[in-house]
This record gives C-alpha cells, structure tokens and sequence, in this order.
C-alpha cells in the first residue's frame, strides 16, 4: 500500500484520497488464529498540514474466527479508525514504516491496528456453555471406584 507523495510535497493538491483492499494470506491469518480475513477495505485520505503528514483511514471487514467452545467459524466485524501524524508514530514502527521524501507505505500503519482488533477468544452465540455439574453427575463409573477406597 505504497502512496505517492510527490504532489503534497509540490503541494499541487491537499490530499490524497486512500481506496485500497486489505489482502492477508490464508497462511498468514492461520498464523493469528483467524480462519479468514473477509472483505477489508482501507478508505481515507493523506494531507499536509504544517510540515507534517496527516494519516486518516477507515478499516473495514470481518474476521472469521473459530468459537473457543465449538469451534464453529464466528464472524466478527473489524471496524476501526486512524487519524494520526506521521511525527508521532514514527518512533512507534521503527524501521518499519518506510517513509523517504515521494513515498509512504502505509501497511505497517494499517496491518498493527488491524492486529489489535483481533479478539484472543470468540464464543459463538449458537455455543453451548460447558455445564460443569452436568458433567461431574454423569460419570458414575468413577463414583463407584471412590466408594472402593
């Protein structure tokens, strides 16, 4: 998600309006726990405003991830926002954000707060709870061999 910056810093336009797709590979999102990365767009806009890069996007999509209970495949949404100054997260990537006067690659930015949204547990509302009681009077083989000792 390479961005041209040459015409903010010609300072022949404002903005540049941001559209782009989201692609995770099925590795990749294996790799965090997520079955699928489905439909994530990535609109906004990048302005100059004193000097400075001003990065505004909105995320959108769903996760599929499977229920901690069954492990049915849940559909969670990813909704999130950035607005921020490039001054200010630079520190923050590192080496990451790759940054040199003509081009930003916005990836990183976009990638480390789609990581965050992700859920560490999902239960699907069609899950059944695990009842702990219904489980323990079940089992009377094992109340048979306590009463042995």
């Amino acid at each position: 998600m390479k961005i041209d910056l040459t015409g903010l810093n010609n300072k022949s336009y404002t903005k540049i309006e941001v559209d782009e797709v989201l692609k995770v590979s099925n590795e990749d999102a294996e790799k965090l726990g997520v079955t699928e990365f489905k439909d994530f767009t990535v609109k906004g806009f990048i302005s100059s405003e004193s000097n400075n890069i001003r990065v505004v996007l909105e995320i959108n999509g769903e996760f599929i991830i499977p229920c901690s209970i069954s492990l049915e495949p849940t559909t969670i949404p990813g909704n999130l926002k950035i607005d921020c100054y490039l001054d200010e997260i630079e520190e923050e990537f590192d080496k990451k954000l790759k940054i040199n006067e003509n081009t930003l690659d916005i990836f990183p930015i976009v990638w480390e707060n789609v990581l965050v949204e992700i859920p560490m547990k999902v239960v699907n509302p069609k899950a059944k709870a695990f009842d702990e009681e219904k489980y323990n009077n079940k089992n009377s083989e094992f109340e048979k061999l306590k009463e042995l000792l």
